[in-house]
């Protein structure tokens, strides 16, 4: 999967080739028709984990074989108990020191 967190820090995933704002699956469609306005998925909220990296190792269990050793290194971001795993990620946001 493909994503990105743009500059305001909103998440975007890759659907049918374009980058598209991710709503919140935490806020229902009643409180969003209630309020009038959508809520975006991104690290504004609590629930919204850093994105952390993890390269596998088990090459058989991902799809990857002796023919095809590649090690793959892959992205992180949870959302309360859903996890997403990215093959290509970017991070737009502003890096304070």
């Amino acid at each position: 999967m493909k994503g990105k967190i743009d500059e305001r820090g909103y998440l975007h995933l890759e659907r049918a080739g374009v980058m598209k704002k991710q709503l919140c699956p935490q806020i229902s469609c009643r409180d969003q028709a209630l309020y009038k306005k959508d809520f975006p998925c991104g690290d504004w909220c609590p629930l919204f984990g850093e994105p952390y990296g993890r390269a596998w190792v088990n090459f058989v269990e991902y799809g990857k074989t002796a023919e095809n050793p590649k090690l793959e290194v892959h992205l992180h971001i949870s959302c309360g108990r859903t996890q997403l795993i990215f093959s290509e990620f970017s991070d737009e946001r502003e890096k304070v020191l």
